[in-house]
């Protein structure tokens, strides 16, 4: 998997639904934090493992920083579906959504505002809508 995302050519082969990856590995990587989510060395780290991810969908030829944004906006309007009256994971989540929030203005290189074709969609096994507790 490392040597994959290494290659020059990964970045050729990006559908959809490796765009859409960013929403389950923000989840992934903001659970196993035992130091909160204000402990800048854990987010610092969670910031280069962001990074590693977010490069190579960041280089295709179909970037979208709008549908990006949206992206990651959308996911600070869910819980985690884990423990969605834990409001210290859910901090953690939104931490993790800035970060990666943070490196899409950061790294972004062409700020055209195109409307992307499709709406990103959240995987509902792991957010549920914060509002009403429902599955996205």
């Amino acid at each position: 998997m490392i040597k994959l995302c290494q290659e020059p050519s990964y970045a050729e082969v990006i559908s959809l639904e490796q765009f859409q990856v960013l929403a389950l590995v923000i989840n992934f990587i903001s659970a196993p934090n035992p130091k909160g989510y204000d402990d800048l060395s854990s987010l610092l780290k969670l910031k280069d493992c962001l990074w590693f991810i977010m490069e190579p969908l960041m280089k295709h030829d179909n970037y979208s920083f709008s549908f990006f944004k949206r992206l990651l906006e959308a996911i600070k309007q869910t819980k985690d579906r884990q423990s969605p009256n834990d409001d210290i994971a859910n901090l953690k989540l939104y931490a993790v959504s800035d970060l990666a929030l943070s490196l899409v203005i950061s790294k972004t290189t062409n700020f055209v505002v195109k409307e992307y074709p499709v709406e990103p969609t959240l995987p509902s096994n792991y957010l549920l809508n914060k509002i009403s507790h429902t599955s996205i």
